[in-house]
């Protein structure tokens, strides 16, 4: 299974967000026994083994803990690059100095 995480980056530490189906994000947290080379740096897509998450209901809002990761899969800003080259294809290249 394949989960999309998201990442703040603008608090003291990362908080991870798993985005739900419906586009909804839901708080993810990984298990102290997962290495710190699987675990996301940028928004990243996650492989998990079956039975590797779980999702807690025990505090006001649900949290996805994640118990194994396979692996991580950064996944590519491509957006800026996208306009970029819609821009060239409508006025040409860029002018240079």
């Amino acid at each position: 299974m394949e989960i999309k995480i998201k990442i703040r980056k603008d608090v003291k530490f990362p908080a991870f967000k798993a985005v739900m189906n419906d586009g909804k994000l839901m708080d993810a947290k990984f298990v102290k026994a997962i290495p710190a080379a699987l675990i996301p740096t940028q928004d990243s897509m996650v492989d998990i083994p079956a039975g590797g998450c779980n999702i807690s209901y025990a505090k006001e809002y649900p949290v996805l803990w994640i118990n194994a990761v396979t692996k991580t899969t950064q996944i590519a800003d491509t957006r800026a690059a996208d306009v970029e080259k819609e821009l060239q294809e409508l006025f040409g290249p860029k002018p240079t100095k």
